[in-house]
């Protein structure tokens, strides 16, 4: 059986978001003191999972590999200021906001055949909220992958993937590699009326090996 320790990855961001102004009224702020910069960023240290089903919800992807020894690392280099928006029902967008770099690889017998994938997902944890208040996460859509523009979702959702190639052989075996870079594209539409403050939602890439 192969062990499917190190074959995901998993980061995480915490996007927020503020208003400067409010009511749907353009260039009209309900209070001077009422001005909020919006920031979004990347966690400072990686989680690694493991296979485990503590941190692997049921409905999410699970990984699966073919060769020995994988291995898998993803970054994201996350750090932007969404600015400061207006509660209008525009929809706001922020092109290459995010770059997401992923890579695998794992080892094979040169007799056998690969065809796993290094795939990437995408998911947020739910509606952009304040206290009692929220923007539904359907306002929150992002595109750049290999997909069109999507409002992001609670479950992980691949939005690319990449073919492994040997890289190089020894001692009758193949280490075999995959790598890609992304840019991922953000919009948000913010609802009129919204009220004042700052929301916040998570959002997870998922990076793991998967046989085909």
């Amino acid at each position: 059986m192969v062990k499917l320790e190190n074959t995901l990855m998993i980061i995480f961001m915490l996007f927020t978001i503020g208003f400067s102004t409010f009511f749907g009224s353009l260039g009209i702020s309900s209070s001077a003191n009422d001005t909020n910069t919006t920031n979004m960023t990347t966690e400072s240290n990686i989680a690694k999972l493991a296979s485990s089903p503590s941190v692997t919800a049921v409905a999410d992807p699970t990984p699966s590999t073919t060769g020995t020894s994988p291995s898998v690392s993803i970054s994201v280099n996350s750090q932007v200021n969404l600015g400061n928006v207006i509660a209008d029902g525009s929809e706001y967008s922020y092109p290459s906001a995010t770059q997401v770099n992923a890579s695998a690889s794992e080892i094979t017998y040169i007799w056998d055949s690969n065809n796993d994938k290094l795939n990437l997902y995408v998911k947020a944890s739910g509606d952009l909220t304040r206290s009692s208040d929220n923007i539904p996460l359907s306002n929150l859509k992002y595109n750049g992958f290999s997909n069109s523009k999507t409002s992001f979702t609670t479950d992980y959702v691949k939005i690319e993937s990449w073919t492994f190639s040997p890289s190089w052989v020894f001692l009758l075996r193949y280490n075999w590699t995959a790598s890609g870079n992304v840019s991922g594209n953000y919009y948000l539409t913010v609802p009129t009326g919204v009220s004042p403050g700052t929301y916040k939602t998570t959002v997870y890439y998922l990076a793991m090996i998967q046989q085909q």
